[in-house]
């Protein structure tokens, strides 16, 4: 199975490949790293999934290409991935409103051993493979979240309170078409490999 992986920041976040491709080898994905717009129409064509990271940082992908290529791709049974700590105009990529999302952070002076979990949703998708329900209880929760403008479009995976009421989603899913789309806050505490396992194996058994 093939991932195409952009980022939005790949001067940050160059150091990191290595090892993600490793971990995502491991589990039986082929990791494709892209960062032009060639790249992005090669890799797009072959893609089982998607992972965009800060997809409104410095390095934007190509303003048609969510329209054209990734929304079709999506609705015919793709699984899209974006996680971010800035803003992600996601009503523009889908051309959808309901699926417009607010940034939340925890707020400046929070320690560390503040930023907990607040809730985790039951199902298959933290179980299976791996156990992303103990992990995401146990650790430390992500400083951003999103809160949906439409919330009856979105399904709840993952909160944090991190000081702040009500509790925050940082982890979101919803359906689009055939496909599903799944947003996050950045610094989840879990691997990339392990959520792309879980959200691949969750997808497929609902009938993709």
């Amino acid at each position: 199975r093939r991932l195409l992986w952009w980022s939005g920041a790949p001067e940050r976040e160059r150091s990191r490949e290595p090892a993600l491709k490793q971990a995502l080898t491991r589990v039986g994905w082929e990791m494709t790293v892209v960062s032009t717009q060639s790249e992005l129409s090669s890799a797009h064509r072959v893609a089982d999934a998607f992972w965009f990271r800060h997809p409104n940082g410095s390095n934007k992908v190509p303003a048609n290409y969510w329209a054209e290529q990734l929304a079709p791709a999506v609705s015919n049974g793709a699984l899209a991935v974006f996680v971010s700590y800035w803003g992600m105009p996601l009503e523009r990529f889908f051309n959808d409103p309901s699926f417009k999302v607010g940034v939340v952070t925890c707020g400046a002076g929070l320690p560390l051993a503040g930023r907990r979990r607040e809730t985790v949703a039951e199902g298959d998708w933290s179980r299976k493979p791996n156990n992303l329900a103990a992990r995401l209880k146990q650790g430390y929760s992500p400083c951003y979240g999103f809160q949906p403008a439409d919330t009856n479009a979105w399904t709840v995976l993952a909160t944090a309170s991190n000081g702040a009421r009500p509790a925050y989603p940082y982890l979101l899913a919803r359906r689009y078409g055939k496909g599903l789309v799944i947003v996050g806050g950045d610094d989840i505490p879990v691997s990339a490999a392990s959520l792309l396992e879980n959200f691949a194996a969750w997808h497929e058994a609902d009938g993709k």
